[in-house]
């Protein structure tokens, strides 16, 4: 067997996975491994690069060595390592691994597989594997949507579940970092809440206590997305405009971006600026909001707000704090997060978000005191589609005002960011309806 594949396995020699590459634990997610392994035997896991995949899959080991599972039944194989095999890397790699440890088909295997986009028959592999050995399972992870997550449902249909893992939110910022205060002491919440805003929810990040080493972190975390993730991946061969493209998008984030400028800006062809868009998507680097409108047409020619995955690296870039922006970096990323659909709004005055699976309006303003011109958007908005109420997340004023007949609910940012992220999920706040 190769001297890398025995290198990533280093468990085979003590039974135990190293505690270096351990990581801070993160149970919720491994939690949901072990249950989609239970139910479907296959689990893909995909998300930006470098939000903790690798490591989650090295704690879902040790905990299946804590369950008793034998150390030479899990094998790891890193799938962009330049020694893997080029032809069948994922059969050549587990016939060798049974031959040299002596293992029949029919003793379970644990088999556990890293970013797998760069094996294009990754799919047609595994479902080989699934099908020859019953009882068979596995994690594969991936960091491009595109790629990872269309092969798997043409070729391992009913047979896997699918788990993203995403930079941390606020919750899980403060308990990866211990950091967890009472409710009561809402200062506390604040000045967290701007540390985390600055650092963001890269677990490498997070840690970094030194600014000018995260951002440099930060920025090159983005570069490599750029070149591993979509460029390589995608096949991109104009790096240098595709860079362009992804920076004025950053510098932008958060603001209607129109194809048309952005194709002019960059020099490239209309239909290609829309076809990296769509790559910087799927690699999960930036995530889109539409305008909201009942009528298709407007809702689709209408340019869309693109945000940053992360408001921390959304601070590197730009090289300095705009707190208002970060905020709502962070608070679309919740909302985007909690499923139902991220809309903005805008004639003349702008909404920042409709939530039409809550029937909700938000405005973020990260400040704390909230004047008339700071709802106006929200106030020509519930007018038109006869809503009475919206929110507000604010830096820390509570309460409520009215403002043309519309009552407005002010929340603590760091109240909203608080909540449970996933589906059915809903932020504090009031409700309406749209007809």
């Amino acid at each position: 067997m190769q001297d890398s594949i025995l290198a990533m396995n280093p468990w085979w020699e003590d039974g135990a996975v190293p505690p270096a590459v351990l990581g801070r634990p993160r149970p919720g997610y491994v939690d949901s491994m072990e249950k989609g392994l239970r139910s479907a035997g296959t689990v893909i896991v995909t998300g930006p690069r470098r939000t903790g995949k690798t490591t989650l899959v090295r704690q879902l080991i040790q905990r299946r060595l804590d369950q008793g599972a034998p150390a030479k039944r899990c094998l790891y194989l890193q799938l962009d390592h330049p020694s893997m095999p080029r032809e069948n890397p994922i059969l050549a790699s587990v016939k060798a691994f049974r031959t040299e440890m002596a293992i029949p088909r029919r003793e379970k295997l644990h088999l556990f597989l890293d970013e797998v986009q760069h094996s294009p028959d990754w799919a047609r592999e595994v479902k080989a594997l699934a099908d020859l050995e019953p009882g068979f399972q596995m994690v594969a992870t991936g960091s491009s949507a595109s790629v990872v997550e269309p092969d798997a449902m043409r070729h391992l249909a009913g047979r896997q579940t699918k788990l993203r893992v995403w930079p941390m939110g606020f919750r899980e910022f403060l308990e990866f970092g211990g950091k967890r205060t009472p409710l009561s002491e809402d200062y506390l919440h604040s000045a967290l809440l701007k540390d985390y805003l600055v650092t963001g929810g890269f677990p490498r990040a997070a840690v970094e206590e030194e600014a000018s080493l995260r951002q440099d972190y930060l920025v090159e975390l983005f570069e490599d997305i750029l070149f591993k993730d979509v460029a390589s991946v995608h096949g991109v061969k104009d790096t240098a405009r595709l860079r362009d493209l992804a920076f004025l998008l950053a510098s932008g984030s958060g603001s209607p971006a129109s194809v048309n400028k952005l194709s002019r800006l960059t020099g490239l062809a209309l239909d290609t600026t829309r076809e990296y868009i769509s790559h910087l998507q799927s690699s999960y680097l930036f995530h889109g909001a539409s305008f909201y409108s009942r009528s298709v047409n407007e809702t689709t020619y209408n340019p869309k707000k693109y945000y940053l995955v992360d408001p921390g690296m959304s601070a590197a870039l730009s090289g300095r704090e705009r707190a208002g922006a970060l905020a709502e970096t962070a608070l679309f990323e919740q909302f985007r997060r909690a499923g139902g659909g991220v809309y903005y709004w805008k004639s003349g005055p702008e909404l920042d978000f409709f939530l039409p699976g809550r029937k909700l309006a938000v405005e973020c303003k990260f400040k704390d005191s909230i004047a008339e011109e700071d709802v106006r958007g929200m106030v020509a908005f519930l007018s038109k589609y006869g809503l009475k109420q919206g929110l507000v997340a604010t830096a820390g004023a509570e309460g409520e005002i009215g403002v043309s007949g519309k009552r407005i609910r002010l929340v603590p940012l760091w109240r909203l960011l608080l909540e449970p992220e996933g589906p059915g999920r809903r932020p504090a706040g009031p409700r309406g309806d749209v007809s």
